[in-house]
């Protein structure tokens, strides 16, 4: 008995790669923020590759807030945000996975001038982000 304790670990290697066929895990699959649902690489990607953009007239940090009010007032879910870092992400879209998530970034232009990039992986979400972000915040 003790001789077949040995092989354990090395039947579950070799399972391990028999069973993953194709699947390819890059080297952030591991990280922390990708373990714990933080990471937003692909929405800034989907941002600077085909967001959407407007300049406000407003402060930096009034712009930040009016946005989490305006989309808690939707009943969005605000999955996480960072003024720090200038980026909200929001989830729980009206006819979609309520996984499905929209990127809201934020730049500061001037004191008064901050520009806000909508990404999403979602043409609706990102639809839907616009008409309640740039159609509504004032």
């Amino acid at each position: 008995m003790k001789k077949n304790i040995r092989y354990i670990p090395v039947a579950v290697l070799i399972s391990f790669f028999l069973l993953s066929g194709c699947a390819q895990f890059g080297p952030s699959f591991l990280s922390p923020a990708s373990l714990a649902g933080f990471n937003i690489k692909d929405l800034k990607r989907a941002a600077s590759e085909n967001g959407r953009e407007k300049v406000f007239s407003m402060p930096y940090k009034t712009a930040f807030d009016k946005t989490i009010a305006l989309l808690k007032a939707h009943h969005l879910e605000v999955y996480q945000n960072s003024i720090k870092n200038g980026c909200i992400v929001v989830v729980n879209f009206e006819k979609q996975v309520n996984t499905t998530r929209l990127g809201v970034f934020f730049e500061s232009l001037d004191e008064n001038k901050t520009k806000i990039t909508l990404g999403s992986l979602s043409t609706g979400v990102l639809k839907k982000g616009e008409e309640i972000i740039f159609e509504e915040l004032k």
